[in-house]
Parts: C-alpha cells; sequence; structure tokens
C-alpha cells in the first residue's frame, strides 16, 4: 500500500470499477493524484503451453480501493481517472464500501499488497465429502493436490475410481 499523499481530515474507503485487467493502470493514475490506494492481489500458478509459471492477479477482479473526502471535485477527478470506470455506488450516490473491521483484516492478511491465501486445507489422504457436481453426496479420499484449484480423489464406488474435480467443490470430513 502506498503512503497516503491526501490530507486525512474526513476520508473513507471506496470501491471504483475499472477496465477489465487495469487495475495497475487505475492505481498509478489514482497515486499520480494523491490518492491512497489499494489493491491485494494474490499469486497463482497457471500454466501457458508446457510452463507454470507465477503470477500476481488481483482479489478483487476489476475493483480498486481509494481513500478520498466526500468532495464533488474529488468525485470527479477519480470519475475521470484513465482505468476507472466508474465508483462504485449505493443508493445513487457513493457508499463508503469498506467497513473499518473488513479492512483492516484484509490489509493485515496482506504482506506487501499480496493477500496470503492459506494453502489447500486438504493434504493426501483426508476424508472429503463432494458438495457440487455429478458425484455430490459421495465420501472419497483426496490422492492427488497439485495446486488450489483441482484435486484428485478416490471413489470406492465405481469400482474403486479416482477423479478429477474442482476443490470447491468438496469439503474436509471431520475425522
Amino acid at each position: 500500500m502506498e503512503e497516503p499523499q491526501v490530507p486525512t481530515r474526513n476520508q473513507h474507503w471506496y470501491a471504483a470499477r475499472t477496465i477489465a485487467r487495469k487495475e495497475h493502470i487505475a492505481q498509478l493514475n489514482l497515486i499520480n493524484q494523491g490518492f491512497e490506494t489499494f489493491l491485494p492481489r494474490f499469486r497463482k500458478t497457471f500454466r501457458r503451453a508446457t510452463l507454470f509459471e507465477d503470477g500476481l492477479h488481483p482479489l478483487f477482479p476489476g475493483y480498486i480501493f481509494f481513500k478520498a473526502e466526500a468532495d464533488a471535485a474529488l468525485w470527479r477527478a477519480v470519475g475521470g481517472t484513465r482505468g476507472i470506470i466508474e465508483i462504485v455506488k449505493g443508493s445513487g450516490r457513493a457508499a463508503g464500501l469498506l467497513p473499518p473491521a473488513f479492512r483492516s483484516e484484509l490489509i493485515s492478511s496482506c504482506v506487501d499488497g499480496i493477500f496470503a491465501i492459506d494453502s489447500n486445507p486438504l493434504k493426501i489422504g483426508s476424508k472429503i465429502e463432494i458438495d457440487q457436481g455429478p458425484f455430490s453426496g459421495l465420501c472419497a479420499t483426496v490422492s492427488e493436490l497439485k495446486d488450489n484449484e483441482r484435486i484428485t480423489v478416490f471413489l470406492e464406488v465405481m469400482g474403486g475410481t479416482t477423479v478429477k474435480i474442482p476443490s470447491v467443490y468438496v469439503s474436509a470430513v471431520d475425522a
């Protein structure tokens, strides 16, 4: 998070919608105008051709948080910033989006603006229940973990076969 350059009289945190995949451009332009910004990111491994690469991705794609006063001139400045589509509004006017407790928790979960996503709580051998998809309701055992998105599980039904499913489809079963 960058150092604030605007006096901190009666400021609140707000959200702005950005152009797709241009959050970093919006952030640079807001900083250049003197706004304090917050753009939490997370580290993700993705496959490109035959290579695996680590990259930083926004935790909230298409959004950036900024700190400002409720001043019409400042709102016009933010609304006209390159990379910003609009300020997130509630009931027709800009709403202080981030409650202080949520913002504090979010910031404390970030190191240098990178959100510390817990590694997959599932381990090889963990008993899980499948909550979604065609195998919903079945229990299985985790047999392989490659990333936080897909896991391989061993199903005792169907003659003891393994299947790959999204990790969000499962929940751990207390032992």
